[in-house]
């Protein structure tokens, strides 16, 4: 059996399924309620975002039978062809290996034949920025005056190499990058489907990693089922729960070269140690994890400040080592001024 990879597995196959994208999936929905859906659509934005994923969706919405609340029934042959690829009124290509005007011209060239087997032929050009000027103005007359049953979908990431009379002519819609929150919601849903175990922290470290991209976060969870926490971790250049909690005893019990040496063994960005404690910090508060329940709640959070704080100054100066190490040694200078209790240096629940 051929394996599936997350992102191909998990693809969107209803407007409901798309993340993140709230408003233009409300727009686009009531356009069909009420017949009122552009013939010519731009989908612009990041990659990963959902774009061509929408695009197989409006195709499936127009041409199944068992439409219900503008959401395809994904069950019919239709759906479950459009879904395969093999669709024959459902036409998709890549706008970066079919951008010479002799491929536009074959392909508006059926645009004047009927359709087959669906009620609607749908083009989804994927990264149609790509199509030279002489490619795009084929294209202008077709999408300024498109024939009855036929929609055009355009996708792609860089909007501003859409020439001006391209888009006057297209109902845009902006899928913007899709955050953090919603990308582990997405994750743990497919964690819970595949029936992987993961900490809620690593789910929050790929979602970081993938910069608003679903795509890109399905890709390294699938990597990180291949790993161990450590070996994922250091590929994802973060420092794993037992090494946060390690590093954050050295600063409890004021041990400056310990704290130093650590930080230097376990070789990743000191702007790298310093986002997983902060997150770490962070869910000790909200999850009430790690030692939240064994270290004073103000020890913590004078400690979360300035660790925090270190956070702006790490990306504007020159020497980061320095600029780390002498703020780690204010730190510990400033905790042996604290009040800090025995039970607080030795007692954790690590």
């Amino acid at each position: 059996m051929t394996y599936i990879p997350f992102h191909r597995k998990y693809r969107p196959k209803t407007f409901n399924d798309i993340v993140g994208q709230g408003a233009q999936i409300l727009i686009l929905k009531k356009s069909i309620q009420l017949n009122k859906l552009s013939p010519v659509l731009l989908f612009a934005g990041e990659r990963g975002t959902g774009k061509t994923s929408t695009a197989r969706v409006i195709a499936k919405v127009l041409n199944c039978p068992n439409v219900k609340n503008e959401e395809p029934c994904n069950d019919c042959k239709v759906c479950q062809a459009i879904d395969e690829g093999r669709f024959l009124d459902v036409i998709e290509l890549d706008a970066g290996s079919y951008s010479t005007v002799d491929r536009i011209q074959t392909l508006i060239e059926t645009v004047k034949y009927p359709v087959r087997d669906g009620k609607v032929k749908v083009y989804i050009i994927d990264e149609c920025h790509n199509l030279s000027k002489r490619a795009w103005d084929v294209f202008l007359k077709t999408i300024e005056e498109p024939v009855t049953k036929i929609q055009f979908i355009f996708c792609t990431t860089a909007l501003d190499k859409v020439p001006d009379t391209v888009k006057s002519r297209c109902q845009t819609y902006y899928f913007k990058p899709i955050s953090e929150t919603e990308i582990v919601q997405r994750l743990k849903y497919v964690c819970q489907k595949e029936n992987i175990q993961i900490d809620e922290i690593v789910l929050k470290v790929i979602a970081k990693k993938s910069k608003g991209a679903i795509r890109d976060a399905l890709n390294l969870l699938e990597q990180y089922i291949l790993l161990d926490d450590k070996e994922m971790m250091k590929f994802l250049g973060y420092m794993t729960k037992g090494q946060v909690e390690h590093f954050l005893k050295l600063i409890i019990n004021q041990d400056f070269p310990g704290a130093v040496k650590y930080a230097e063994k376990i070789m990743l960005p000191f702007d790298t140690i310093v986002e997983s404690c902060i997150d770490y910090l962070t869910q000790s508060f909200v999850r009430n994890v790690g030692y939240a329940n064994t270290i004073d709640a103000k020890l913590r959070i004078e400690i979360l400040k300035e660790i925090a704080s270190w956070k702006c100054g790490l990306s504007k100066t020159l020497d980061k080592q320095l600029f780390f190490k002498l703020h780690l040694l204010l730190l510990i200078e400033k905790l042996k001024g604290e009040s800090i209790t025995k039970q607080d240096k030795t007692n954790y629940s690590w």
